[in-house]
């Protein structure tokens, strides 16, 4: 089984989204047994609570379901735990990076750096301060990344 932690700042909105597009992206290829996925935030401010409610509401706009998970912090373990980390932007990089022992900063990756090369960016955007149209577009950049870490271990 492999084990995925998306990771953004809060865990409400970027790295939420990430594991219920990726979960739904497994489901449809029937690998959701084959994977354990979660997400957590560099700083909790947010622990316990559900995600931002514009990320729900888009979530289900684009037919993903994240309403069910809950916020939580990061913790040393984690980086045992997981097979691959993947941050948001690189502040989460770096606060990633501070955080684990360092032979585990092999399983840490950027979102879009690393799964999304073709859009151009190398950080996924956080769209707390936004509108619902950043939303979308962080939904949009997801789904490219999120495809193109499933082709990843598709290839394995």
């Amino acid at each position: 089984m492999s084990t995925i932690l998306f990771v953004c700042l809060g865990n409400i909105c970027r790295s939420p989204l990430a594991e219920g597009i990726f979960r739904e992206k497994l489901k449809q290829h029937s690998l959701d047994g084959d994977f354990h996925l979660d997400s957590a935030a560099i700083k909790g401010y947010h622990v316990g609570k559900s995600p931002d409610k514009r990320a729900m509401m888009m979530a289900k706009i684009n037919e993903y379901d994240i309403s069910n998970l809950r916020a939580r912090e990061i913790t040393v373990s984690d980086f045992e735990k997981f097979d691959l980390i993947i941050g948001m932007d690189k502040k989460n990089i770096e606060s990633l990076k501070d955080i684990s022992p360092l032979i585990y900063h092999y399983k840490i990756k950027l979102m879009l750096d690393d799964y999304a090369p073709s859009l151009g960016l190398s950080e996924l955007a956080d769209p707390y301060k936004g509108n619902l149209n950043d939303f979308q577009t962080t939904i949009d950049h997801l789904e490219i990344a999120c495809e193109n870490l499933l082709k990843e271990f598709l290839e394995l």
